[in-house]
């Protein structure tokens, strides 16, 4: 599974990351997504928050769409509210289906420092 990053710091870079911080002083978007399909269904995701500063959380969503610039949105979760509790937020697919494309997309508001949000592990299991 290739997955791309979009405005997170990679904080441990040896060829593999341990976690990414996201969230800075500037404020703004941030994204985990999948720049291909997905062969299989995928029934169920899981995104694991370490840290949190929840006062920095605008908003939290975890998107599957038919397509790979996630116009044809499939089905949307608000996971703000989870996300901020810290720990593993995990989502359960409604209607799983081959083929779709998934994100994760937060924005944040201006923090005080860099990186008030922490992410180390993100799985996807498949539908039998």
């Amino acid at each position: 599974m290739l997955l791309k990053i979009q405005n997170f710091n990679n904080n441990n870079w040896n060829n593999n990351w341990t976690y990414i911080k996201g969230g800075s002083r500037a404020g703004g978007s941030a994204s985990i997504y999948t720049p291909a399909a997905f062969e299989n269904a995928i029934k169920k995701t899981s995104i694991t928050f370490d840290s949190v500063n929840s006062s920095i959380v605008k908003s939290a969503k975890f998107v599957v769409a038919s397509d790979a610039d996630f116009a044809n949105v499939v089905e949307e979760h608000d996971i703000a509210e989870e996300m901020k509790k810290g720990g593993t937020v995990s989502v359960d697919i409604t209607t799983p289906t081959k083929g779709m494309f998934y994100k994760y997309a937060f924005e944040f508001d201006k923090a005080s420092k860099n990186g008030g949000v922490q992410v180390s592990a993100l799985t996807f299991e498949e539908s039998l």
